[in-house]
């Protein structure tokens, strides 16, 4: 018999003066690909040398999709308790926050898994 368990973290949050907790996997590989998409494109609109206007439907684009990544890795729920009607006011840099927390949390996960040899 083979026992598979979902390896989670958590990540403490201050918003609005109120503290909340959102747990997330950190073994999915699909939510990993995804944070990282998303620090590129950041990456990207920064070092890119375009219009304002592009830069700023850049800008709403990634934090549409910090938004939804967060949403998806936590469940709705959890989401609605830690965001509330909050979640549309919080600042782009404090989703890219986030979004580097849990990569970080991923990052140190993966590192722990890989083998001496570079295997899983």
């Amino acid at each position: 018999m083979i026992n598979i368990t979902r390896t989670r973290k958590s990540l403490k949050l201050t918003i609005d003066g109120v503290e909340k907790t959102i747990s997330y996997p950190v073994d999915q590989l699909d939510d990993y690909r995804a944070l990282i998409g998303l620090l590129k494109q950041h990456k990207e609109m920064v070092e890119g040398d375009q219009e304002e206007v592009v830069v700023v439907d850049q800008a709403f684009a990634l934090l549409e999709g910090c938004r939804e990544i967060v949403r998806k890795m936590v469940g709705e729920e959890q989401f609605a308790d830690a965001f509330g009607s909050v979640g549309d006011d919080i600042p782009f840099m404090g989703w890219l926050a986030i979004i580097r927390a849990i990569q970080s949390d991923m990052d140190e996960y993966l590192t722990s898994t890989v083998g001496t040899e570079g295997e899983l």
